[in-house]
């Protein structure tokens, strides 16, 4: 383990430049925690380009994080990927609740989010298999609560 957070700046080539480091400094890496998926993206692919096999990770949704895990877990078996939700829709929530304090109405919405996994590699559930839509943009949040067609015109598809 890791002393503390490493610095990438949310910046998925920064993120690949620091793993291809953390890569050469340790033999063995067993997991991966990422707070931010694109950047998984960029150590992922250290790992490949290190030849490396992929550790469990756990991190956010995004498509292009779901389409990698879909390309090379075959060849990368302890590659599990566990996912929470990126949360763009909680925005939502906190509108509701704040134009419902200025009206001074109630809202019935908990204050407190639970962020189960959305995405887990391991479950039986095929809802829970990580999401890859090649019709979307690698940077589209499948977790949005908005549908496929609806994240197609968001993106100009």
């Amino acid at each position: 383990m890791l002393e503390g957070p490493v610095t990438t700046n949310w910046d998925p080539a920064e993120t690949q430049r620091v793993m291809s480091g953390l890569l050469a400094k340790h033999e063995k890496i067993d997991a991966v925690y990422s707070d931010y998926s694109l950047g998984s993206v960029g150590a992922l692919r250290a790992f490949v380009a290190a030849g490396r096999s992929i550790p469990l990770w756990t991190s956010q949704d995004a498509n292009e994080l779901g389409c990698f895990w879909r390309d090379h877990k075959a060849n990368n078996p302890n590659f599990q990927l566990g996912n929470i939700s990126g949360r763009n829709w909680i925005v939502r929530i906190a509108l509701r609740k704040g134009v419902a304090a200025v009206e001074g109405i109630p809202d019935p919405e908990p204050s407190i989010i639970n962020l189960p996994l959305i995405e887990d590699s391991l479950s039986p559930d095929p809802k829970l298999k990580p999401a890859c839509s090649t019709s979307l943009p690698p940077d589209a949040l499948l977790s949005s609560h908005l549908t496929t067609d609806q994240l197609k015109t968001l993106f100009g598809r």
